[in-house]
Order: C-alpha cells, then sequence, then structure tokens
C-alpha cells in the first residue's frame, strides 16, 4: 500500500515508461507519479462536477486523456500538471443511404452531445484513437483527438474495451460476453462466440501471440493469434476479474474481487493438444 494524497475511490492507471505514470478516479481525481509509484502526488480534481474519471491514456510524456461518466472528456498538454474540460460532440459516422433518409440526424445529434459513460480510452499501432462507451456506442479519432467519430456498432450493450490486434485489425468486448472482431478499423464487426455471457473487462496480447480476455464470474478466455476463436479455461474461483497482466516468465496476474492472483497458463503447444 503506497501513501497518495486522496481517499477517494481510484479506477485507472497509466504508465508511460517504468518512471513516469497517472492514476485517476471518482472526483476526477488525477495523480501523477515520477519514481515508478512510489510516491505520489495529486494535481487535478474536480469534486463539485460529480463524475468519476474511468480511464487514461497518454500520447507521450505531455499529451494526454482522461474519461469517464457521462461524457466527461479532459485534455492535458503539460503532462497532467492542468486538464481542460473539453466538450466530447463526435460526428456520426453514417452510410450514404442512411444520410438519405434522415438528413438532419447528425445536426440533431451534435446540437443534444455526448452523455455516455466513456469506459475506455487506447489507441492502435495507426495512429488511431477509439474511445469504448455504453449503450454501444464506439468512437475513433484519426487526427491526435481533436476530432471523432461515432463508428457504427454490432451491439447496443455497453462496450468496456477494445484491443488492437495490428494493421485494422481490432477486438471489441463488453456485456453478456459479447465479443467481436473487426478487420476494417471498427466499420464493421464479426460477432466472435466465447462460452460466455458473463460482461467482459480486459484483454491483453501474450508475448506469444495469444490472447487472454477477462471478465465478471472469474471469466479467462484464451484465443488464437487472429482473435477469431477462444477457448474457456477453467477457473473454480468464481470472482469477478477486472484486469488482466502478463509477467516476465510468461503467467498471468488476475485483478479482481478475489484481490491479486497468479495463474500459470499452459503454454501453446499443451493448448494445441486438448
Amino acid at each position: 500500500q503506497r501513501p497518495v494524497p486522496t481517499d477517494v475511490t481510484l479506477t485507472s492507471v497509466y504508465f508511460i515508461n517504468d518512471q513516469l505514470g497517472w492514476a485517476a478516479g471518482h472526483d476526477a481525481v488525477i495523480l501523477r507519479t515520477d519514481d515508478g509509484g512510489l510516491t505520489w502526488q495529486q494535481l487535478y480534481a474536480d469534486p463539485e462536477d460529480q463524475r468519476p474519471i474511468l480511464d487514461l491514456w497518454f500520447r507521450d510524456a505531455m499529451v494526454g486523456y482522461a474519461v469517464g461518466a457521462y461524457g466527461l472528456f479532459l485534455e492535458t498538454r503539460d503532462g497532467g500538471r492542468s486538464w481542460e474540460l473539453l466538450d466530447f460532440e463526435p460526428a456520426i459516422l453514417r452510410s450514404e443511404v442512411q444520410a438519405a433518409e434522415d438528413p438532419w440526424a447528425e445536426s440533431t445529434e451534435a446540437a443534444w452531445g455526448i452523455d455516455f459513460h466513456l469506459n475506455q480510452i487506447t489507441s492502435d499501432n495507426l495512429g488511431s484513437v477509439f474511445i469504448t462507451a455504453e449503450a454501444g456506442n464506439l468512437y475513433r479519432s484519426d487526427d491526435g483527438c481533436h476530432s471523432w467519430v461515432s463508428l457504427p456498432s454490432p451491439y447496443d450493450g455497453s462496450f468496456y474495451g477494445l484491443l488492437p490486434l495490428g494493421e485494422s485489425s481490432l477486438l471489441l468486448y463488453g456485456l453478456r460476453g459479447h465479443l467481436f472482431h473487426s478487420q476494417d478499423g471498427g466499420l464493421s464487426y464479426l460477432e466472435v462466440e466465447t462460452g460466455s455471457q458473463a460482461t467482459l473487462n480486459d484483454a491483453i496480447r501474450l508475448q506469444d501471440g495469444r490472447i487472454v480476455i477477462v471478465g465478471l464470474a472469474g471469466t479467462l478466455l484464451i484465443g488464437d493469434n487472429e482473435g477469431q476463436a477462444f477457448i474457456q479455461l477453467n477457473n473454480l474461483e468464481r470472482t469477478g476479474i477486472a484486469r488482466v497482466f502478463e509477467t516476465a516468465d510468461q503467467a498471468l496476474i488476475l485483478i479482481g474481487e478475489g484481490g491479486v492472483k497468479r495463474v500459470e497458463l499452459p503454454t501453446a503447444a499443451a493448448e494445441d493438444n486438448r
């Protein structure tokens, strides 16, 4: 347990290297560490806003973004020392047929703005930045977060994360075990069978290329390099898993209702023989 200058719930941590990182949470609190998490300094808070921050992402040591409940969208350009509250009003990406059927839809939506919970912000290796949100909403920026478009959605339930796989390939996951694969940067999706109806919370690509997805009820899925086929590993502890990390020796660290657990994964060769 490290001392921090706040007692509110913290929801997210983002490190850009082994020393410099930020943490954020309720009351829009944002903390920074310059020594690998040993000490923390509070840089920002706005308890009167009453919207928690749900995720953080930094492009580099200076420019970063925080997203949260009811469309909360914050930007820093000085390493988190100051933050600006920005309006989050993405344009609507629609087909020509949709535009012809309802030419006023885009202007009406823009006038109302966005008040969905923004659950996760992440980037791919092509420079695009994605935000996954509640009620089946998904947003993408191709110009460094200056402007956003609302992408077509394969599902009307909440999304809790997106895992870029390389080029324009993505995995999108969320409520009730729903998992979708896109090969065109989020313009279209195919559903991937998971064998689970538990909410999926986090996903990583392992050093050997395989993909691990975790969620509620102890859900632990492992998939092939392409993200198109998954099996569910036996997990006798049915407690929810919020985050997953891989260690240097290729074990998993699972963080959630059961605390912090280390799990040894079967090798890819052993899995192929099952």
